[in-house]
């Protein structure tokens, strides 16, 4: 007769336990609380999740709803993070106008995302207004 599997075989000793809970913690708070070393030149925004950034807190059927409420908490200027990649959002027509009229040299490039291409044929117009 079989006796069953005992939480001994897999966890070992009390100590054992709690030790890899506390190990676990540690990376855990390390992989949430790391940003990169530039994250001081980046504008305020959510914190994000490792790995995939703001996705949580972002409505993919209507971003702009989220992107309403981080302006009235972060102000006409704030960044996100989707995945790996950091995003700088501006608010409001005086925002982009300064932005693209006064500080053009900063935001001349952009970097080239293979999704945005492909949607948009080369143009550089992602959204489509019908």
């Amino acid at each position: 007769m079989k006796k069953g599997v005992s939480s001994k075989m897999f966890f070992g000793d009390p100590a054992t336990l709690l030790l890899s809970v506390i190990v676990c913690l540690c990376l855990i708070s390390l992989l949430y609380g790391w940003s990169g070393a530039d994250s001081n030149n980046f504008p305020p925004g959510p914190k994000p999740l490792p790995i995939i950034g703001n996705l949580h807190i972002l409505n993919l059927k209507k971003p702009y709803k989220t992107f309403l409420e981080l302006y009235k908490k972060y102000g006409s200027v704030f960044s996100i993070q989707i995945g790996f990649q950091k995003i700088v959002i501006l608010c409001g027509y005086d925002t982009v106008k300064e932005a693209l009229v006064n500080h053009a040299d900063e935001f001349s490039e952009r970097p080239n995302i293979p999704l945005f291409e492909e949607i948009s044929k080369g143009s550089g117009n992602f959204f489509k207004i019908v």
